[in-house]
């Protein structure tokens, strides 16, 4: 037996064992993927070879001579895929960000856009947008803080407007700290940075209104 079939059946070998446990959720696409040595693409696009009639027993070592098309397709495959099962409401832009730099994907952000629209996953673009669109939220909890103040007559007993600082969790609405004082400014905008840190932890980033003490 040659060399080059020697080596063919023992990845082979060691293909169908990581597979067999992927199948009974011992192992998860990450880990499998580890194991083997190669990317979650590339899993993905051995695991449909090996359960179509194209494998035949005969695990192909040319992973590197796949036409572009067939490249394109599996591609396609795995991040619709991905998108539709783990990240479904994802922005674009911060589905692109996770599955480059979570699951090795390799394409442009344009090309990721494209393909989630011609599988009507998203919803296609106006182009040139809406006039003043809504800030889309972000998709998960600590990636944005949002702080602001409001002037009212908050102690119906004082004769005077005090400034509710509010600040709140961008993605959940959740409230991370509020307190009122005679007056917005720096001191009161970090005491509730402080607030929220001290009892949620550490957020991504900040967004707040013009005001000039920011």
């Amino acid at each position: 037996m040659k060399k080059t079939q020697v080596k063919e059946e023992v990845l082979k070998m060691k293909f169908e064992e990581v597979y067999d446990r992927f199948q009974k959720k011992k192992l998860t696409s990450e880990e499998a993927s580890e194991l083997l040595g190669i990317s979650m693409s590339t899993f993905y696009w051995k695991r449909q070879r090996h359960d179509s009639d194209e494998f035949e027993g005969h695990f192909d070592l040319r992973l590197g001579r796949v036409s572009p098309q067939r490249a394109a397709d599996y591609e396609i495959a795995f991040i619709t895929k991905l998108y539709a099962g783990k990240y479904r409401g994802f922005s674009v832009r911060h589905f692109h960000e996770f599955a480059v730099r979570e699951h090795g994907f390799k394409r442009s952000y344009s090309w990721t856009k494209n393909k989630l629209e011609e599988a009507r996953l998203i919803k296609r673009s106006k182009r040139g947008g809406d006039h003043r669109l809504r800030r889309e939220r972000k998709p998960m909890e600590g990636m944005m803080l949002h702080q602001d103040g409001s002037t009212h007559r908050w102690l119906p007993h004082l004769d005077y407007n005090l400034d509710l600082i509010v600040s709140l969790d961008d993605a959940t609405s959740k409230i991370t700290s509020a307190f009122l004082v005679d007056q917005e400014g720096t001191l009161s905008s970090l005491r509730g940075i402080r607030e929220t840190i001290e009892s949620y932890g550490l957020f991504c980033s900040l967004y707040t209104d013009r005001g000039s003490h920011y």
